[in-house]
Formats: C-alpha cells, sequence, structure tokens
C-alpha cells in the first residue's frame, strides 16, 4: 500500500485512538493492534453542525462555495492552532500572518493582517472542540477587480493572483524537513493558542500535532518531485488534470505519472457553468452536473465516503451554480452605434461558437450550446488537451466515488466557452496566453509572445483585459511575472477567427463584447 493511500486516515486513526483509549500519551500499541485501530478509524468523520443535512437549495449552495466549503476537518482541515504554529515556525515558507500568506501565494487579504483570507474557514469539530481551518471555492474562484476609479471583490472570478500548487509545494517542503518534530510544533501550537485565545484541550494536543505531522509526511514525502514542478506554475493558473491525477494516487494508488508538459489553464470564472454541460476547457468528463460540480473537492483532501454521505453539498452547489447571478456591468465608456454595429458582426462571425446575446439596449438570456471545436481547427496550444492521457482516463473512470456518475475521456478539442462578463475575464485563452482582447483580436503571427504582467494592475479598459508590456521593454518587477509564449504548453497561436476579419470589423465587436 503507498504512502499516498495509507495517509487518508492518519488524523482519523490518530482521534480514533484517543477516543478509544483516553490519553494520548499511553504506550503505542504493537505494529498490526496499529494497522487494526487504523483501518476501523477510517470511517471516523467530524460532523460540524454548519455541515449537517439540510434541504438542497442555491442559498445553501452559495453558503458551501463561498463562506464554508466541503469535506469533514480530518479529511481536509488543519487544527487552527497546529497551522498558526506552522505559520510561526516558517514565515519564510507560509509567512507570518494571513497578510503575508495572502501575498505570497495570491489570496485575497482580510481587511486586516489577522483576518483570514477569502476563502478560507474555521469549523469547531464537536468531537474535539478544536477549531479547524478548512478552505472553499473562492480561495481560487473570487477575483479582485480593479479599475482607475474603483476596486471590488467579484464572486466566481477566476482569481488572477493565486497559486494554489505553490501553496501546496509549501506545505511539501515543511513536511520534509528533519527539523520538524512533535515537541517544537506543540510548543509553538500551545503558545499560538494561548496567545489567540483559542480551544486547544490538554488532552487532544499531542495526538493531533502526532497525526498533522504524519499526516504531512506520508501524503507529501513521495509528493515533492511533481509539486516541485506544479509550484512553478504561473499565478492565476492550475495544472487541474495533474491535481486530478495526484489525487487519484491517494484514493486509488493509481501510479499516474504527470506528463512531460504540464496542462495549464487559467482558473475559470464560474458565471459561464450555467450554460455549460461540462465544466473543463476541453469537455473531458461529462455526465451527472452534481458529481461534475463535486469532483473539484476531491483534489483538496475530500475523502470518497464524505462525499457520497454529504451529497445534499453537491447538490446545492449545483444549483447555486445552475442559477448564479451577478452584477458586472462595464465600467467605462461604451460607444453603442459602434456595440450595435459589432453585434451583428458577431453574430455573423463568433456566435456559432461562442452563443448568442442580447443586442446594445436589450436584455434577453444567452443563448448557448456547447461544442468541442477539433485542436486542429482552433490551432490554439495542445498541452492542456493533452495532459487528459489514456492512463488518466482508466484511472478516472474506475474511480468508485464517481463511476457511473461521470465520464472521462479524451476529446480531441477546447470547449468556446459562454461570454457572459468576458470584459472582466481577461487574461484570455485557456492558459491566459492573450492578455487582452485587443491581442485575440490580432493575427496570430501579430501577437507577441514575451509580455510581462501585473495581476494586481487596474484592468486596461481601452484594450478590453489585463495591462501588460513587452518582455524586452525590462525584467518582471515587484508582483509581475513574465509570460514566455515560447515554452511548451504557453504558445499564443490559434483562434485566428477574429484576427482574420477587417480593422473596423474587429473594433466594432470588441465594442460590443463590453457590453456582455
Amino acid at each position: 500500500m503507498s504512502a499516498g493511500r495509507r495517509s487518508r486516515g492518519l488524523l482519523v486513526a490518530a482521534l480514533g485512538w484517543l477516543t478509544a483509549c483516553g490519553a494520548p500519551e499511553r504506550p503505542a500499541p504493537a505494529a498490526g493492534e496499529a494497522s487494526r485501530t487504523r483501518r476501523a478509524a477510517e470511517g471516523l468523520f467530524s460532523e460540524p453542525a454548519e455541515y449537517a443535512p439540510r434541504p438542497p437549495s442555491a442559498e445553501a449552495g452559495h453558503r458551501y462555495f463561498a463562506e464554508l466549503g466541503v469535506g469533514d476537518p480530518y479529511g481536509a482541515g488543519v487544527p487552527y492552532p497546529v497551522y498558526r504554529a506552522l505559520m510561526a515556525q516558517y514565515p519564510e515558507r507560509l509567512g507570518a500572518d494571513f497578510g503575508a500568506l495572502s501575498e505570497r501565494f495570491g489570496f485575497i487579504a482580510g481587511d486586516d493582517p489577522g483576518a483570514l483570507p477569502v476563502g478560507f474557514h474555521r469549523t469547531r469539530d464537536p468531537n474535539t472542540g478544536v477549531d479547524f481551518l478548512m478552505t472553499n471555492c473562492t480561495i481560487c474562484h473570487a477575483g479582485r477587480v480593479r479599475t482607475a476609479q474603483a476596486e471590488r471583490v467579484v464572486e466566481g472570478l477566476g482569481n488572477r493572483r493565486v497559486r494554489i500548487h505553490a501553496y501546496a509545494l509549501a506545505f511539501a517542503r515543511i513536511a520534509t524537513d528533519p527539523e520538524l518534530s512533535v515537541s517544537s510544533l506543540g510548543a509553538a501550537a500551545a503558545d499560538e493558542a494561548e496567545r489567540l485565545d483559542l480551544a486547544w484541550p490538554p488532552s487532544h494536543r499531542r495526538v493531533l500535532v502526532e497525526a498533522t505531522i504524519r499526516g504531512l509526511r506520508e501524503r507529501f514525502a513521495s509528493r515533492l518531485a511533481p509539486l516541485e514542478r506544479l509550484g512553478e506554475g504561473l499565478p492565476g493558473r492550475v495544472a487541474t488534470m495533474e491535481g486530478f491525477m495526484i489525487a487519484l494516487d491517494t484514493f486509488m494508488d493509481a501510479d499516474l505519472r504527470l506528463p512531460e508538459v504540464i496542462g495549464w489553464a487559467r482558473v475559470p470564472d464560474v458565471a459561464v457553468w450555467q450554460h455549460r454541460d461540462t465544466n473543463s476547457f476541453d469537455g473531458a468528463a461529462d455526465g451527472s452536473p452534481v458529481a461534475l460540480v463535486a469532483e473539484a473537492d476531491f483534489a483538496f483532501g475530500v475523502r470518497p465516503r464524505w462525499y457520497e454521505e454529504h451529497r445534499h453539498i453537491a447538490t446545492s452547489m449545483f444549483l447555486y451554480l445552475r442559477h448564479f447571478e451577478r452584477d458586472l456591468p462595464f465600467p467605462g465608456p461604451i460607444d453603442e452605434a459602434l456595440a450595435t454595429e459589432g453585434y451583428e458582426a458577431f453574430e455573423a462571425r463568433c456566435a456559432g461558437c461562442h452563443g448568442h446575446y442580447a443586442a446594445p439596449g436589450e436584455s434577453t438570456r444567452p443563448s448557448y450550446r456547447e461544442r468541442i471545436v477539433p485542436v486542429e481547427v482552433v490551432g490554439t496550444d495542445p498541452a492542456r488537451l493533452e495532459s487528459v492521457t489514456e492512463p488518466f482516463v482508466r484511472a478516472a473512470n474506475a474511480a468508485p466515488a464517481t463511476r457511473g456518475l461521470v465520464h472521462t475521456r479524451r476529446s480531441g478539442g477546447y470547449v468556446p466557452r459562454p461570454l457572459v462578463d468576458v470584459w472582466a475575464r481577461g487574461q484570455y485563452g485557456h492558459n491566459g496566453q492573450w492578455p487582452d482582447l485587443a491581442v485575440l483580436a490580432t493575427p496570430p503571427e501579430e501577437r507577441p509572445t514575451r509580455f510581462v504582467v501585473d495581476p494586481a494592475a487596474p484592468l486596461d479598459l481601452e484594450r478590453v483585459g489585463q495591462r501588460w508590456r513587452p518582455a524586452d521593454e525590462g525584467p518582471p518587477g515587484p508582483g509581475e511575472y513574465l509570460y514566455d509564449g515560447t515554452r511548451p504548453g504557453y504558445g499564443v497561436q490559434g483562434h485566428p477567427f477574429l484576427g482574420a476579419a477587417p480593422e473596423g470589423e474587429r473594433r466594432a465587436i470588441l465594442a460590443y463584447l463590453r457590453t456582455l
């Protein structure tokens, strides 16, 4: 049995041992007894009150998506005093406070350095009375929209600055630090609990610290090399399929290998999912929409049994996403006459793939039918598409929790996405390879291949997208990064359709896109 598979029950096993046998200072059981205890404890879950079964609804789904999260604390969380102790012991890895943590990994910071970032949640474990730190969907799917006049956090948008794989890598490096010990971390957790006035019962302390360290080491020790690769990803990108490969290794001993070229994709805007049949850029998985919504949580430590016993959570989140509402009007001037001209050109050139929308001044529901455009036709970088390997397909379709509910395949192309609120979603393309719509509307051979992006800068409302500058104007400054389209997986080629239009027609279509 692999280290990844064993690690699933480490924390619950330790808690089960505590519940059954009292004080954690008791001598360890014999090897066979420990194995039986660990197996028996696989079924132990923490059931915080906020995750109790309730009638599914879009309102409940919003709470799970944006406030609570999913997954039991033992499988998907970390004891809060221990988390704060890790921050205190490894400020160079995590940051000494939540402000520093947010800056390091691109999270949206709270109102002050002591507040949790957007996407984090504290829940009380009823078994121990200890708070655990959990995450929810807005850790990635909430974005800060800045213009020259205003700034707001928009739920559902992809976070342009988040570095979620670097966050996992930080824990992997901590886990493999030989200096990490129960005594040092336990003392730091006690100090943090006292400083922050946290519940930290003496009878539970040692077992929680031991289980956390053991779980970190057995979960991450064998994954440091692949996580080193993923941790190098650009801000606002995720290696979705590679994350699923790691999760399948954990739950199924699938022994999957990451592809030679990582299939990076930008964090998407979930507002478009209400119009889609699948969720991914390539339509690789279809089937039950409720199961599709829940699948992503497995990569964040949610155990299959939790999913099976708490299906109301996924159902509610599906209802929330299916009825997603957001008011996000373009914040700049719009040339109505040019936009009307652009509407007619869009209908003729773009609507067949990207859907039909209201004419300027009208209000109608978008009409969109999902399709997959072969990569030979659209011509964009194939790395994301090729990351869905045959071994991954076989493992994904054999996963017990979703077998018969979700079917994974190699689709052969990319899905043209609906364009709701498209002005706020830059950068564009499945990997954010086009920084603004003006670049996308340029013939492929004329597009910039190497450019510097500041993901925290105000949006460029004239060009519609993220501000950027050519790489030859100087190296990236603080908070900026270089996008190198000459690297495999980052190509800026393809989607020549808008660039092939006459210049006046391109300007008109861009004016219309501001109205969506």
